[in-house]
């Protein structure tokens, strides 16, 4: 108690900072410490489990260098211009600059002054910079003037901020960093939904930890190889029977469209099927439902009248001539090739980076939403290319062909003929 009223006396008499360490050595009692634990993270020295991880790094589909044009100017600078700097007496719009890919950067260095030695050393840095995690698609054109201009096709880098354009000299230049950006841009979309993915699982996990019950919070692990149900690759996934029919339908009228030269116009009918909130919009995972289940329904059909034709065969084997059996090798050689087309885009590495890049070049307002206008205008050429499917009537069309041929020889009136491989030519 007395050194309590000591400590107090000496608070009150004496400054801050000049009360000896006899007279507050009564009011200390052990070592502080928090009443709340600290957050285990860096900022408070915890290392380990927690740090971040070191960023994966681009693939070399992803790399490369090569001269372009470009006008990169801040946006700082143009405050401060005139009009007459801005259109009339400004710097050149069109320098030259060597580009070159640095890890998820995209650097632009100016040509009058780049030197690799220099710039492998660090004696000289970039002008500017692009981030290439943050390209929403790529596409290119002919520029302004291209008869008469050196770089006559521009690549325009569409971002969610805008658009930046770089001109290059020619079309198999633009084309490779169109691949290069792309590759770049599925690869970070994929790193994110796997850290995402990765998030879920473990907020699942904690869950089932906390969750007194343990059903709330069950994980259901996926093995390698199989699908959602359990069933083995090459296997149809499971899907609504409506669905499968709607869609089957609307392939199918693609397919005659495509067979006569026409433009399909299915996409807005296609887009509800797959709305199923209603909200007007489709995210990454609608549309890798969608492309799931339109492959599906087209490896199926695929699978049917190959067996329809199979048994066919049986009976006309015996009178096959020489064309035959070459027109029937013919079909065989196609049909394995749309077989293997399907179960590549199933199961493959192409899937999720069809789905992400059909994602970001549908997505025309950079806002990350697909809305119901975007789809029915960009789904067309995105998501059933008219090559694929003229490539598909081929096929169906020398098959119905066929077997009207080989029915007529045997005398006989095949009642499903319309409906296989002669329904693209109605």
């Amino acid at each position: 108690g007395g050194s309590s009223h000591g400590a107090k006396t000496a608070c009150g008499n004496a400054h801050i900072g000049v009360m000896a360490m006899d007279e507050i050595r009564g009011v200390v009692v052990g070592q502080p410490y928090p009443v709340w634990p600290n957050p285990r993270t860096m900022q408070y020295g915890v290392f380990g489990k927690l740090a971040l991880p070191d960023l994966p790094m681009p693939s070399e589909a992803a790399r490369g260098q090569g001269w372009v044009q470009a006008w990169l100017q801040n946006s700082l600078d143009i405050v401060y211009q005139t009009l007459a700097d801005k259109y009339f007496v400004g710097g050149p719009r069109d320098r030259w600059y060597y580009v070159a890919t640095d890890g998820w950067a995209l650097n632009f260095w100016d040509g009058d002054s780049y030197d690799p030695h220099a710039a492998n050393h660090g004696h000289i840095t970039p002008v500017g910079w692009l981030d290439m995690r943050w390209v929403h698609s790529v596409t290119c054109r002919l520029g302004f003037g291209a008869l008469s201009h050196p770089c006559p096709f521009e690549v325009l880098v569409h971002t969610r901020n805008g658009t930046f354009i770089f001109r290059v000299r020619s079309q198999e230049d633009a084309s490779t960093w169109i691949r290069r950006m792309t590759a770049a841009f599925v690869e970070w979309q994929t790193l994110e939904m796997q850290s995402f993915d990765k998030a879920r699982e473990n907020a699942a996990m904690d869950g089932a930890a906390h969750n007194e019950s343990g059903v709330a919070g069950k994980v259901i692990h996926v093995q390698q190889g199989k699908l959602l149900d359990g069933s083995n690759i090459g296997q149809d996934i499971p899907m609504s029977p409506y669905r499968a029919q709607a869609l089957r339908r609307l392939w199918l009228q693609c397919l005659q469209l495509a067979y006569h030269g026409e433009s399909p116009h299915v996409f807005d009918e296609m887009f509800s099927l797959y709305d199923v909130n209603g909200n007007g919009t489709m995210d990454v995972k609608e549309l890798e439902t969608l492309l799931k289940e339109l492959t599906t329904v087209r490896r199926k059909e695929l699978r049917r009248v190959m067996a329809s034709q199979m048994k066919d065969d049986v009976y006309s084997n015996l009178a096959a001539t020489p064309k035959d059996q070459k027109e029937k090798a013919e079909l065989g050689f196609m049909a394995g090739e749309l077989m293997d087309f399907y179960e590549n885009m199933l199961h493959g590495p192409s899937f999720r980076a069809r789905a992400l890049i059909l994602r970001g070049t549908l997505d025309t307002s950079r806002d990350g939403i697909i809305s119901r206008g975007e789809f029915v205008t960009g789904a067309p050429e995105l998501l059933m290319p008219g090559s694929e499917l003229r490539r598909e009537a081929r096929w169906y069309e020398k098959v119905g062909a066929k077997m009207t041929k080989d029915a007529a020889a045997q005398g006989l009136v095949d009642d499903d003929s319309e409906d296989e491989g002669g329904c693209i030519q109605q």
